[in-house]
């Protein structure tokens, strides 16, 4: 039996053209988009940990959808903004059934606050013990990994007082604010709390925690973030309040 033998040379110039094409798929793959299947990981990851690598955000942005795709890395929160009275309420009676689960639905870049007008007193009170009601309205603002605005995610608190206690049980709601598609409201992670937290109901504490979920085309969403409220609200007036991603 005859045997038959490569060149060497033979033997590394085809071993060298294994290895480069190779490289030339690996770099190749570098700039082929996330599918779906890998950025639903990703952000899973990012909901998990709280954080994603550089690497998988650069993933992202190779995305023809970037500019709808929440940045899961970018995130500014203020755990202390500060807030006056907002939307008047004319009466005890504007609180029944108020419902803003969604008007028009991690990952926080920015808190903003709304201030628009100042308390009034319910129609026909006077004195020292008139009853007054208010509404806080506080929004975290959800930005796309190029930077543009998507949504602004809203908590109200809405109460009555007289100066010494709270007059009604405090009403919570949210909604959002759209300024790009691929975002939606999942409403409240659980039934919002609420607990008086001092003698003659002069105080109470509310938490709220939202669900965002971010959508790839019209079928396919998964959670995004999930903000998480805390509130004070007081007999006098007066308001704390702090959020966390």
């Amino acid at each position: 039996m005859r045997l038959k033998f490569v060149p060497a040379v033979a033997t590394l110039a085809v071993s060298l053209v294994v290895a480069s094409t190779q490289t030339a798929q690996a770099e190749d793959s570098e700039f082929i988009p996330p599918t779906d299947e890998e950025v639903i990981s990703i952000y899973e990851q990012a909901s998990s940990v709280g954080a994603v690598s550089e690497e998988q955000r650069q993933r992202l942005l190779l995305r023809q959808d970037a500019d709808l795709l929440i940045d899961p890395i970018n995130v500014d929160v203020n755990e202390e903004p500060v807030g006056n009275d907002s939307d008047q309420i004319e009466s005890e009676d504007e609180l029944e059934g108020v419902d803003e689960s969604v008007i028009d639905t991690p990952i926080i870049s920015e808190i903003s606050d709304i201030n628009a007008s100042s308390e009034s007193p319910a129609p026909g009170a006077s004195g020292a013990s008139t009853t007054k009601c208010v509404k806080k309205d506080r929004y975290v603002v959800y930005k796309s990994l190029t930077g543009s605005k998507l949504v602004e995610y809203h908590f109200t608190v809405s109460w009555c007082y007289n100066g010494s206690k709270i007059t009604n049980t405090p009403v919570p709601g949210h909604y959002i604010v759209r300024f790009a598609p691929a975002i939606e409201d999942r409403g409240f992670t659980n039934n919002p709390k609420v607990e008086w937290t001092r003698a003659n109901h002069f105080s109470a504490a509310l938490t709220l925690q939202g669900k965002v979920a971010q959508c790839l085309g019209d079928y396919i969403c998964f959670p995004a973030g999930q903000p998480l409220t805390k509130w004070g609200v007081y007999g006098n007036g007066n308001y704390t309040y702090s959020v966390t991603k």
